[in-house]
């Protein structure tokens, strides 16, 4: 079951302001940002496995792994990029693309069930068909823990093949 949260990856940038003015380090909130614009990270953070998260779920150890964020990697660092000046602390990372160019495109559907529109997690994903060709879920293959597709193909996917945009 997916969790329905409304929130974007504009509210990750407002979070990491909050824990700077919480007293977080600026030069380690840095790193983390850079380190997602990057694309891969190390942590024993999952994703949710169930809806309505139990305490005791999110007590659980996990082993650090390498997880892939490239899917999301377009989105986040655009977004560094227009709202930096917003952000209580400077950026370390050369992965920040320069706002000259940032483009803004304007899609308009001429049709959207009923049923697609109104989902709190609409989001757009652009894939290359020849890697995947669209199916039902993609889940398993954003997915790069142990719940997650494992094959090249779907690795392949993560890292070249997708991109999702959450801010409409």
């Amino acid at each position: 079951m997916l969790i329905y949260s409304p929130l974007n990856l504009t509210a990750f940038l407002r979070v990491l302001g909050h824990l700077y003015n919480s007293g977080h380090p600026a030069h380690w909130l840095s790193d983390v940002l850079g380190n997602l614009m990057e694309g891969k990270i190390k942590t024993g953070a999952r994703a949710p496995r169930s809806e309505l998260l139990k305490v005791r779920e999110t007590n659980t150890p996990m082993p650090v792994i390498e997880q892939s964020v490239a899917p999301f990697v377009a989105e986040l660092s655009t977004l560094t990029s227009i709202w930096q000046f917003a952000l209580p602390f400077g950026l370390t990372s050369s992965t920040v693309p320069s706002i000259d160019t940032i483009r803004q495109y304007r899609v308009d559907f001429k049709t959207v069930r009923d049923n697609e529109g109104n989902v709190p997690v609409f989001v757009l994903a652009i894939l290359n068909t020849d890697i995947f060709p669209p199916q039902a879920s993609m889940r398993p293959y954003l997915l790069s823990d142990e719940r997650g597709r494992t094959e090249p193909k779907a690795k392949r996917f993560r890292e070249t093949g997708v991109h999702i945009i959450s801010t409409w």
